[in-house]
């Protein structure tokens, strides 16, 4: 995959209200150029390269989101007819479609049981609370740093922004960039 073959994904996906047709391993090429051309930058520094890694990930969050809310409305308009179709999801998007559809049945259901037996207290979980080992695992993927020397704006490895950072700056980031910037003599690690 390269940069003109996302584009045009793009525009296929702003153009039609359906998921477009995408190859199985559409992410994972995604993976690989976004891979590339942030170590085609980490080795050059040439801001051209920067430039072309940043217009990259934009393209590729845009690309991400538009389906992403597609497959969200997708999913409350079947759990709704009971017509249910992952037609032109690709498997890591079929799996995020089934566990939608899962979580807006089990709350069709809260809602239909309450109506239809008049109970009036419902036993809910809190499915957004996170276990702890996945919390102290994020948290071995972040590092604090002190910032040495002036850094520009940047997409990190989980595709955020950060920056622009200056010097005696004490900023969180993710291991990989920290890494980095420590390699680089840009930071240092506290």
């Amino acid at each position: 995959m390269d940069y003109e073959t996302l584009r045009n994904v793009q525009r296929a996906e702003k153009n039609k209200s359906r998921l477009s047709e995408i190859p199985e391993d559409f992410y994972k090429k995604l993976r690989e150029l976004i891979r590339n051309s942030m170590k085609k930058y980490e080795e050059t520094h040439d801001l051209e390269d920067l430039r072309n890694f940043e217009n990259i990930v934009r393209v590729a969050r845009d690309v991400f989101y538009t389906r992403q809310q597609k497959i969200i409305m997708k999913a409350y308009r079947n759990v709704r007819t009971q017509e249910y179709d992952d037609n032109g999801m690709v498997p890591e998007e079929k799996a995020f479609y089934q566990e939608l559809v899962s979580v807006i049945q089990k709350n069709a259901e809260f809602f239909e049981s309450m109506v239809t037996n008049g109970k009036e207290e419902t036993e809910t979980t809190d499915s957004t609370e996170v276990p702890e080992e996945e919390v102290d695992k994020k948290d071995l993927n972040i590092v604090m740093v002190r910032i040495l020397k002036n850094i520009p704006r940047f997409v990190g490895s989980d595709l955020n922004e950060y920056g622009p950072y200056e010097p005696n700056q004490i900023v969180k980031l993710p291991k990989k960039e920290a890494e980095f910037f420590v390699s680089k003599n840009l930071a240092e690690v506290i």
